[in-house]
């Protein structure tokens, strides 16, 4: 990710298609270089693209005890 925690250039849109995709955030090692325990050392997210033309935006809240995600299309 950059500095603002985006993936601007994860995939080019000729390397995607229409399906099913699962995204797997490997969050341990960030909560170890805080000195901190978590109970998600992985976090997956699952999501179907039916649009190559669209752009998605799938924001993530983290802490230690608990994450929550959403998806934006546009």
């Amino acid at each position: 990710t950059d500095k603002s925690g985006r993936c601007d250039h994860l995939l080019t849109n000729n390397q995607v298609t229409l399906g099913s995709y699962k995204i797997v955030l490997n969050t341990e090692p960030y909560f170890v270089k805080r000195g901190e325990l978590t109970h998600f050392p992985h976090i997956e997210i699952e999501f179907k693209l039916r649009d190559i033309a669209q752009k998605f935006h799938i924001p993530v809240q983290l802490s230690a005890n608990g994450y929550s995600t959403s998806c934006c299309v546009w």
